[in-house]
């Protein structure tokens, strides 16, 4: 009874430990997220319910982040076409970033984000990790977030860590419409870049931070699934009084 009785203690013990690992572990300091979208669990991705939507980049400082430093860095979304296309261009029609066509393949780039601009075509460094989506065509769109856009902090992914009570996540907005892309969809990607030196290697610019691939983004005009009440739950908490906020600050 005595061994018994330990163990339950310890494994209670052990569970409180856990519950508070849990609690103590962050979302990630880069989400994306689609107003009205769904996750898609078969790829652990957010998608679109139409081709017409808005992609939401979110950035959550990390704790004691030096938030002015975050806000100041450049930070980059990959537009790229999937299923892979090319190395050679192909004829898919186009879609639009906040009104600005690109044409695909031709308004686009070819390989695996960041664009080197730096000693280009060094292969050594660290580049965003394939997931299923590069090598491809895509399009790098630059973008800073601002200091006035802020929503309360949640987790894109259903299930995921939690928040801290009075977290606060920076937004930032795009229009995205594809309705003229021909074939395929567009997947999106958030990163910020670095310039870093490797031993006597010349520099070479890497990924320093990006969405988790389980927090990323895609266009998709197919119904989803009925989602499950707790997912549901999420993202009206999350993106309901957020989109009211963007509307006024979009308009």
């Amino acid at each position: 009874m005595k061994l018994l009785t330990g163990l339950c203690n310890t494994l209670i013990g052990g569970a409180a430990l856990l519950g508070m690992v849990s609690q103590s572990q962050a979302i990630p300091t880069l989400q994306l997220d689609i107003a009205g979208g769904w996750y898609d669990t078969s790829d652990a991705t957010i998608k679109s319910q139409g081709d017409i939507f808005t992609l939401y980049a979110l950035l959550t400082p990390q704790k004691n982040a030096d938030i002015n430093a975050l806000l100041s860095d450049t930070y980059y979304i990959s537009a790229a076409l999937t299923p892979q296309v090319g190395p050679s261009d192909a004829t898919m029609g186009s879609f639009t970033i906040d009104g600005n066509q690109i044409m695909a393949t031709i308004d686009m780039d070819y390989g695996t984000p960041p664009f080197e601009t730096i000693n280009q075509g060094s292969q050594f460094g660290t580049d965003l990790g394939p997931h299923g989506i590069y090598d491809t065509f895509f399009k790098e769109i630059s973008f800073n977030f601002l200091e006035t856009q802020t929503v309360a902090a949640y987790n894109t992914q259903p299930g995921g860590e939690e928040a801290n009570p009075g977290e606060t996540s920076y937004w930032f907005a795009f229009d995205i419409d594809v309705t003229g892309l021909t074939v395929g969809e567009v997947h999106f990607d958030l990163y910020d870049t670095a310039v870093k030196k490797f031993n006597n290697n010349p520099d070479k610019l890497n990924i320093n931070d990006f969405a988790p691939f389980s927090h990323d983004a895609q266009s998709d005009g197919k119904t989803p699934p009925v989602p499950e009440p707790a997912t549901m739950l999420l993202f009206g908490t999350g993106l309901i009084g957020f989109a009211g906020v963007a509307r006024k600050q979009l308009r």
